[in-house]
């Protein structure tokens, strides 16, 4: 991919922008994650304009995706995973949904981070698992974890 520029950025108010439209006619600028306000990249639009030319749009297999997976984990991190323990789901909201349920008992307690990005905190408050926050503290302008409030909370 060649360099993009994300300076151009779009007015997404009358669009059905959920982001946009939950605060309509108020004061609000919406600072939502994954919701942008420029255009794609054009080698992400030449990539999906291929997929749809294509017309098949089932469920597909990517077996060289888990490959491909553990081949950066090596590289990156010398991470030797086993293919038997990468699981692909469609998406990181339905990933976190998971945890909870595959990470803890049913009487489990979560200790998580406050402030937290609203799905991480949806996914403990719907698996009905009992929750805690700790907090964050700001320091040279990065927020990190206040390790005194976490020992405080365990």
């Amino acid at each position: 991919m060649g360099r993009y520029s994300f300076d151009k950025c779009i007015i997404r108010s009358n669009t059905h922008s959920v982001k946009w439209g939950q605060f309509a006619n108020q004061d609000i600028v919406p600072l939502t994650i994954a919701d942008m306000d420029f255009p794609v990249a054009p080698c992400i639009l030449e990539s999906l304009l291929s997929r749809v030319k294509h017309g098949i749009y089932g469920y597909s297999q990517r077996e060289d995706l888990v490959l491909k997976i553990q081949k950066f984990l090596i590289k990156e991190y010398g991470w030797d995973v086993n293919s038997k323990d990468i699981i692909i789901v469609p998406s990181i909201v339905n990933a976190l949904y998971m945890m909870p349920q595959l990470l803890m008992s049913h009487s489990g307690h979560a200790l998580i981070p406050s402030s937290i990005y609203s799905k991480i905190f949806n996914t403990f408050e719907r698996s009905n698992h009992q929750i805690s926050f700790s907090k964050l503290k700001l320091s040279n302008c990065r927020w990190s974890i206040d390790y005194s409030d976490l020992e405080k909370q365990l």
